[in-house]
């Protein structure tokens, strides 16, 4: 089974358009490696409106919960996703189309009033009523209204789970991003909608890919005598992103003390210890590790930092800001690790954007030889360019 995230550098970068791709890929396969011809994954026009009020709930079929199916896939979302039409430039927007026999988690008032079963409850509440899982009867269009926070995605994903599903899908943002890491794999779109200036999309997307290309940390506990672990009383008084579960935020002056802890009870260690950060460190919290730990001797500095996910690192600040920070470390010859690493399975890039002319939005592109050209070069992952709008053989290796 994979968890496998979908995140958007912004609105309009191609994030729907992904998911139904791989939604149509996870239903019937990719295409065999002669055939170069190309399918479609855009969302059909038309189909049932996605909200349905409370007077209509009663004509939806229910099934027994707990009740189980064939392996099947599944998709859920962090917030709102799956509108027709933009709320902020009403320009149309792609639908989110589930095949047969797929379920999905989405707050009531957002299951169809034709076509679908409410196979269990989760007791979890939006604004839009409870979140229930449902399964798709006939082929057609959801808007999607999940979880927010961490602790709920993770009870919905094994809700899903428990119910059959073999690949769960997350759709969700990079400003929204905190409770991605209960997934697995996570894919990133960016396009011409995060911004137009092509070099700065390319810098993001190399920072982003740099900090997802750590590993698993092998340090075990049994085998070391000591390591850090910070747990600020402070935390209760700080902002704690959106979706995140953790208490513990770790600023410049817990960063502080963690150095003179670790000066003091780690120098005499012959064989050297791992610092670890559980927890999310802030932006300034992170420049100040950086510093402090370039200032100490070399048989001083810790031979290892463990972060708890590279969406911890994520949530620091700017990905470029942060992945210089870390950058600066490894140049120490300190091995960065993750507790739960997360495999950036792929990138996709779109050259549409929303252009403001005076009083509406038009849709406008950036020149989409030199967006893709200039992404290849720079980056390792496997991209996908969403103006081709096909799905080819190169989607085996997300899944």
């Amino acid at each position: 089974m994979s968890i496998i995230g979908i995140a958007g550098t912004a609105k309009n970068t191609g994030k729907t358009t992904t998911l139904n791709a791989l939604l149509h890929k996870s239903q019937f396969g990719v295409l065999d490696a002669d055939n170069t011809s190309s399918v479609s994954f855009r969302a059909d026009e038309g189909g049932e409106k996605s909200a349905s009020p409370p007077h209509i709930q009663s004509r939806f079929l229910t099934r027994p919960f707990g009740t189980s199916f064939r392996m099947t896939t599944g998709v859920t979302s962090i917030g709102y996703d799956g509108e027709e039409i933009d709320n902020i430039t009403s320009l149309p927007k792609p639908r989110i189309f589930l095949h047969h026999g797929m379920i999905a988690s989405t707050s009531l008032q957002c299951v169809p009033a034709r076509g679908w079963s409410i196979i269990q409850k989760t007791g979890l509440y939006t604004a839009l009523g409870e979140i229930v899982i449902v399964r798709c009867e006939t082929p057609g269009l959801i808007v999607l209204a999940g979880p927010n926070k961490r602790s709920e995605l993770e009870k919905v994903v094994r809700q899903m789970t428990d119910l059959g599903c073999k690949d769960i899908f997350v759709d969700g943002s990079l400003n929204r991003i905190a409770p991605m890491s209960v997934v697995d794999k996570i894919i990133f779109t960016t396009g011409a909608a995060r911004t137009t200036d092509i070099a700065a999309l390319v810098e993001e997307m190399k920072a982003i890919e740099f900090l997802f290309q750590f590993g698993k940390t092998q340090w075990n506990n049994k085998q070391n005598n000591f390591s850090i672990n910070v747990i600020p009383s402070e935390a209760k008084n700080l902002a704690l992103p959106a979706g995140s579960s953790s208490s513990t935020i770790i600023d410049a002056t817990e960063v502080e003390k963690l150095i003179l802890h670790y000066k003091e009870d780690c120098r005499s260690s012959e064989s050297g210890n791992p610092l670890i950060i559980n927890g999310l460190i802030t932006s300034i919290g992170l420049q100040t590790l950086t510093e402090r730990i370039r200032l100490l001797q070399e048989a001083d500095r810790p031979h290892e930092i463990i972060f708890t996910d590279p969406i911890s690192l994520l949530l620091s600040g700017e990905p470029q800001r942060t992945a210089q920070h870390i950058a600066q470390l490894t140049g120490l010859n300190i091995i960065i690790s993750y507790r739960k690493p997360i495999l950036l399975a792929a990138i996709t890039v779109n050259p549409f954007y929303p252009e403001y002319r005076g009083t509406t939005y038009t849709a406008a592109y950036v020149e989409a030889t030199l967006l893709i050209s200039s992404m290849k070069r720079s980056l390792h992952s496997p991209l996908f360019d969403m103006m081709r709008s096909e799905i080819t053989e190169s989607y085996r290796n997300i899944l």
